[in-house]
């Protein structure tokens, strides 16, 4: 089956030429995938504040999206990868588009390499929500790297000043702290660093784990880390 994009909103022939232009720099392959632009954003799928999701479906089903008109989609179709695209990031800037899209497509990347660092960072995040964001904050191995691949991507279709201008008014000088940790501290392998941090916080995982563990298409088994 080919890779489908569904455009749900205003979206202009320059946008779905860089669409296109993002996954041939990507290399991105026929995977069953469907790429999603809404015409609706995070908080209609009682996401919180989203611009984009990844969503490994063959693993860990359809999330937030059983019940509305992707499931119509999803029940035609044998597709194992979902990339969603809120409706504010589809019809903003286009370096606001080739920004998220890359970042998401990196994560299909990151689970074609290894289905685990899906399920394995969707677990870490599910434990990190039932805590205190003011207390505590996570610096995902997968999500910077995801990072890395939109700034990369973005100097090569927009040019390097552009995309510097963009992340210092976007994200400030926080950006070069979180590559600088990516590189200085993060070795190549994520799923190995994602381990880490379980085994870092083992406690906090086991008491969560048969709780969340039941949301799961397949069996997680957290002591396999921690042992």
């Amino acid at each position: 089956m080919n890779n489908k994009e569904i455009i749900k909103c205003q979206f202009s022939k320059r946008k779905k030429e860089l669409i296109n232009k993002i996954q041939e720099l990507l290399n991105i392959q026929q995977v069953k995938l469907i790429s999603y632009f809404d015409d609706k954003d995070s908080f209609f799928y009682e996401l919180g504040q989203k611009n984009g999701l990844y969503l490994n479906i063959s693993y860990l089903g359809r999330g937030p999206f059983k019940e509305n008109e992707l499931t119509e989609v999803f029940d035609h179709g044998n597709y194992d990868h979902l990339i969603w695209i809120s409706k504010e990031i589809s019809e903003c800037e286009e370096i606001d588009l080739v920004w998220t899209y890359s970042h998401e497509l990196q994560h299909l990347i990151h689970a074609l390499e290894d289905p685990n660092i899906s399920i394995i960072s969707d677990y870490i995040w599910k434990v990190w929500g039932k805590m205190d964001y003011t207390k505590h904050w996570l610096e995902l191995p997968n999500e910077l790297d995801c990072e890395k691949t939109a700034k990369k991507i973005t100097e090569i279709i927009f040019d390097k000043q552009i995309c510097k201008n963009y992340i210092e008014k976007k994200f400030g000088l926080q950006f070069k702290a979180k590559l600088d940790y990516l590189k200085n501290v993060i070795s190549n392998n994520i799923y190995e660093e994602l381990k880490k941090i379980i085994i870092e916080n083992k406690f906090i995982y086991l008491k969560f784990e048969n709780e969340i563990s039941k949301e799961y298409n397949i069996n997680i088994d957290i002591a396999e880390f921690i042992n």
